[in-house]
């Protein structure tokens, strides 16, 4: 189905209207929370089109190194726009930070994807990251209390990074263990 995210601090009213054909790609907000919508709705906006002319598919068959290159221009290029949107409609600083956390979940959600691409696609399962690759993972996540609090995508960022290492525990075989045996 179609969705879209409405920001609201407690004790704010608003007001929404639109076009049922366009709702709710396309709505109008106001009363308190206006700006901060407005906000919202322009940083969107220039995601999509920004993210619509990308190749992730290219980004992740490039080296460690030109991955990364690639992948902080993104992220400088979406921060950029939050902060020249923020300025333009006036959002206020925390609207400002969640939608900043917002995008490093999103782009925090394309590191074990490349690694898995990597160990795929080298055929080699030992495939470790360089330092500077983690040293920029973790450098997007400075507030992990809030990012798992205020962002599912970030939740799922963690169980992703935690999958590979659960399975293989799960299947590891406990020495001398004695298979269960059941009678009748």
């Amino acid at each position: 189905g179609k969705e879209n995210l409405i920001y609201l601090k407690q004790g704010q009213k608003l007001e929404i209207s639109g076009n049922a054909d366009t709702f709710p790609q396309e709505f109008t907000i106001t009363g308190d929370a206006k700006s901060n919508n407005d906000f919202l709705q322009a940083v969107q906006k220039n995601m999509m089109s920004y993210t619509q002319n990308l190749n992730l598919q290219e980004k992740m068959d490039k080296d460690e190194k030109g991955f990364l290159v690639d992948i902080k221009k993104i992220d400088a290029d979406l921060m950029k726009n939050v902060d020249e949107n923020a300025e333009k409609f006036k959002a206020d600083k925390k609207t400002v930070e969640w939608k900043k956390n917002d995008i490093r979940t999103g782009i925090l959600s394309l590191l074990p994807q490349y690694e898995a691409y990597k160990k795929q696609s080298s055929q080699n399962v030992a495939y470790k990251s360089s330092k500077a690759f983690t040293d920029f993972e973790d450098g997007l996540q400075k507030d992990k209390e809030l990012l798992v609090k205020d962002h599912p995508a970030y939740r799922n960022y963690l169980l992703t990074k935690m999958s590979e290492d659960f399975t293989k525990f799960a299947e590891a075989k406990p020495k001398g263990a004695v298979e269960p045996t059941t009678s009748e």
